[in-house]
């Protein structure tokens, strides 16, 4: 089953197919903190030697790391945040079998 649960030596772990962590990283990106070597002195680099092109391809984010995405879903106490939007999930109107409360 997707996701599974289970107790392992004393501890309870979550396992998932890794589905809710590609799909996290589709949607959510973080800010591009990195700044780019300016190889030759263009007059057309801007600031961190990026030119406008680049930087309007980028829009200055970068994608997560599948660990930054599952790091983001714990913080949220939500398995599969994404879903039922993205990822193939059963919405509930009563509880939401996917939140992570302990």
């Amino acid at each position: 089953p997707n996701p599974y649960e289970a107790e392992v030596g004393g501890r309870l772990m979550l396992g998932t197919d890794g589905s809710n962590v590609a799909d996290l990283m589709r949607f959510v990106a973080k800010k591009d903190t990195t700044k780019k070597e300016n190889a030759a002195a263009d007059d057309d680099r801007g600031e961190g030697g990026v030119t406008k092109e680049e930087e309007e391809e980028t829009d200055g984010t970068t994608p997560l790391t599948p660990l930054e995405a599952l790091s983001l879903s714990l913080r949220m106490s939500h398995v599969a945040p994404t879903g039922p939007d993205s990822l193939p999930a059963f919405p509930s109107a009563e509880t939401d079998p996917l939140v992570v409360d302990r």
